[in-house]
C-alpha cells in the first residue's frame, strides 16, 4: 500500500488535513499527517501521525533551533529547513509521496521541502 505524507501547519490547517487524509485513504493509501506547526507554544496535533517535535529533531542545529523561535519568519525557515532533512532522509525508504496545504506561510516553508526531492518524485 503506498505510503503518502500529508504535511500542514496542523495548528490552522488541522481538519483541511484530516480531510486530506480521507481522501488519500479513500484512494487505497495509507496516509501520515505530518505537523510542521511553529507557532511557539504550539499543542500537539491531535491525530497528527508524525509530530512537530519529530520534524523540528531533523533540523540541523536539534529541535530548539525549530521549536523556541519566536520571530515568525525565522521559525518558519528553521521548520522548513528540518522539513527538508527529514523528507530527504526518509524519501528513498519509508513514504511513496509527500502532498502539502497552507496557506502564505504554510506554503513557503513545504515547498523548498518538495523541491528537494528528485524530480520524478510525486508532489
Amino acid at each position: 500500500m503506498p505510503r503518502i505524507l500529508a504535511v500542514a501547519t496542523m495548528d490552522s490547517k488541522g481538519e483541511e488535513l484530516a480531510y486530506v487524509a480521507q481522501q488519500v485513504s479513500a484512494a487505497g493509501c495509507h496516509c501520515e499527517l505530518v505537523d510542521v506547526s511553529c507557532s511557539v507554544g504550539a499543542v500537539p496535533a491531535v491525530g497528527a501521525t508524525i509530530s512537530r517535535q519529530a520534524i523540528a529533531a531533523a533540523h540541523p542545529q536539534g529541535a530548539a533551533a525549530v521549536l523556541d523561535v519566536e520571530d515568525r519568519g525565522e521559525a518558519v525557515s528553521a521548520m522548513s529547513s528540518a522539513l527538508t532533512q527529514y523528507v530527504t532522509r526518509e524519501a528513498a525508504n519509508s513514504f511513496d509521496a509527500i502532498i502539502g496545504i497552507g496557506g502564505s506561510g504554510g506554503t513557503a516553508l513545504i515547498s523548498p521541502a518538495m523541491q528537494a526531492l528528485p524530480v520524478g518524485f510525486p508532489k
